[in-house]
């Protein structure tokens, strides 16, 4: 009796369930689960940045296909990654394939990161990416806010720049619009927020309001933007106000994480 055939690193690709993505890289299947929420904002929010200027033509120069998450056979079911996004300019790939597969090698591909693959999106498909001719690579922290971008040269990469926060930043190979990075990081990112400040007061002399006004805020994400308004304060017990004296609540502009706004 012959003994079942093994099946291919494909063929257990492709009977992965649907909480798991599957990649091959080097010859050995990798799996990882479903990316969180922040993840996939930032893909979404990345993907329709450059999809109207690049992918439609709207307002940038178009000529681009951009995807979101596609399959790509370096190498037809040997080599397979699959990227959080990948460009490939149209006069490469005139036309998409019908299904989820991509065998042209891309121009451009971003990597969202995540904990469980932060190490393999820089040292296993960076230089996977440079054997194969990959023009472009972004690298991107949606926890850190940090977008790093490389190019191909000479079949290693050269850092384009280290991009950080709410910039506006005009990146290769898209340096054709200036790209919010605030809009990226979603909620995750920087809001702003009008808070009533009830959690102290400040001392009249305004030479200490400045030090006194939040004292909490230097252990949050939260940066005061401006004063809208301010209103005296007067304590009910005549002890307290003779020892610490009357002050003043304000209500304040802040920029910070939106898991910071709430009271401490």
């Amino acid at each position: 009796m012959q003994p079942a055939p093994q099946p291919t690193l494909y063929e257990l690709l492709e009977a992965l369930p649907e909480r798991l993505t599957g990649e091959i890289l080097n010859g050995q299947l990798e799996t990882y689960p479903r990316p969180s929420i922040r993840h996939i904002n930032v893909g979404s929010a990345l993907g329709g940045e450059l999809f109207g200027p690049f992918h439609k033509g709207s307002g940038g120069p178009g000529g681009w296909w951009i995807f979101n998450e596609p399959e790509i056979r370096f190498i037809r079911n040997v080599e397979v990654a699959v990227p959080d996004l990948a460009g490939l300019r149209r006069e490469r790939m005139p036309y998409f394939p019908e299904d989820h597969r991509l065998e042209v090698v891309p121009d451009w591909i971003c990597e969202i990161r995540a904990p469980s693959t932060a190490s393999r999106d820089r040292e296993v498909k960076m230089p996977l990416y440079a054997h194969y001719g990959v023009q472009y690579v972004w690298l991107i922290n949606p926890i850190k806010h940090t977008l790093e971008a490389y190019r191909l040269d000479a079949g290693a990469w050269v850092e384009i720049g280290r991009f950080a926060d709410a910039n506006r930043v005009a990146v290769p190979p898209f340096e054709a619009i200036s790209l919010d990075l605030e809009v990226l990081w979603g909620l995750g990112g920087r809001l702003s927020c009008e808070l009533w400040v009830t959690l102290g007061y400040c001392f009249n002399r305004e030479s200490r309001e400045s030090t006194r006004m939040f004292p909490w805020a230097q252990t949050t994400r939260f940066a005061p933007i401006r004063v809208i308004r301010r209103f005296p304060f007067v304590f009910p017990s005549a002890t307290t106000a003779h020892r610490l004296g009357n002050g003043w609540l304000y209500l304040v502009l802040f920029s910070g994480d939106h898991r910071c706004c709430r009271r401490p």
